[in-house]
């Protein structure tokens, strides 16, 4: 498999975080009364809103360090894949409780997202790029967290189950892309920028010199 390039990796990861984010507030105009059809009154209804986030904040800290060990793909993928689990749930008859479980899938999915997301540009970009390269994908889940609720109000009640499906689908197919873009590594980027900044004269036998800088941008998204 080829290896993508860095500009490559930056374009997937941007359209990446744009449609998740956009599938993430896709349901904020009408989930409250999809909850409510379904059985929720006000107190659930706020739990299950306000899951999404909790579960972003509560797991991005332990994921990055997951992305750290095992690199920034299989992290990737893996969240695409849950998150298109947890909405394609949607479309289940149960009742609105249960619902709270998928929302809070698809908040720890969308945190991991952000966090392999960041951290990936932040490896693969010298120090004069990275600004403008960070900036893209901040802009991408800003353009997705806009997007989301104005996509939300064309489809009705009944059908923002199919809506959720349909996001689903999406991120199985952005998790086939994560897959192909081989340049989201974590410790093989890391080992490469150290080699390529380690001196090659004068080290003495069991030290290494380490040089470079990663940026690891941990960002928990509060919106309500």
């Amino acid at each position: 498999m080829v290896t993508s390039t860095p500009q490559q990796t930056l374009r997937r990861l941007t359209v990446i975080v744009a449609i998740q984010w956009m599938g993430a507030t896709l349901g904020l105009p009408l989930l409250p009364l999809f909850l409510e059809h379904r059985g929720g009154v006000p107190t659930v209804i706020g739990f299950i809103m306000a899951s999404f986030f909790v579960a972003g904040v509560v797991t991005q800290f332990f994921l990055g360090r997951l992305a750290d060990r095992f690199g920034r793909r299989p992290i990737l993928i893996y969240s695409l894949i849950a998150y298109g689990i947890a909405s394609t749930a949607y479309l289940l008859p149960v009742s609105a409780p249960w619902f709270a479980l998928a929302r809070a899938v698809q908040g720890a999915s969308a945190g991991a997202i952000e966090v392999a997301s960041m951290s990936a540009v932040a490896a693969l970009f010298t120090e004069s790029e990275r600004g403008r390269a960070i900036s893209r994908i901040i802009a991408a889940q800003l353009l997705g967290l806009a997007l989301g609720p104005i996509a939300g109000v064309v489809v009705s009640v009944n059908s923002l189950g199919w809506a959720f499906f349909a996001a689903g689908m999406i991120s199985f197919v952005a998790a086939v892309v994560a897959y192909r873009t081989t340049s989201v590594t974590g410790p093989s980027i890391r080992r490469a920028a150290e080699t390529a900044v380690e001196p090659t004269t004068n080290r003495r036998p069991g030290r290494r010199s380490a040089g470079g800088l990663v940026i690891g941008v941990y960002e928990a998204a509060g919106v309500s």
